[in-house]
């Protein structure tokens, strides 16, 4: 597992980060959202479109089993960071390749 996906697992954790349907009903607080970049159920598809049209930064570079595995748990489609500064912190050394 790569040192993003180690750090979502902590912020997951921390109850810093929400999954899947959980997130869907705290999509207002979320600062960044990563999508899994094998969405195919139209559901989750719906809510891509729905995550997009809130113009909330997203990141689309792991697989659903990546995320899912991540936070411990199945595949997922959809994690969304609610703790602002980890958010801009990651966004940051993402785009940086410190991590």
């Amino acid at each position: 597992m790569d040192k993003v996906l180690g750090l979502v697992g902590l912020l997951y954790k921390a109850h810093k980060a929400y999954i899947g349907a959980e997130l869907t009903l705290h999509l207002d607080k979320c600062s960044f959202i990563f999508l899994a970049n094998d969405l195919s159920s139209g559901t989750a598809l719906r809510e891509k479109k729905k995550i997009l049209s809130l113009a909330i930064p997203v990141d689309e570079s792991y697989s659903k089993k990546e995320l899912g595995d991540a936070v411990g748990k199945p595949p997922v489609s959809y994690i969304g960071i609610v703790d602002k500064k980890a958010a801009k912190g990651l966004m940051e050394k993402m785009k940086k390749g410190d991590i």
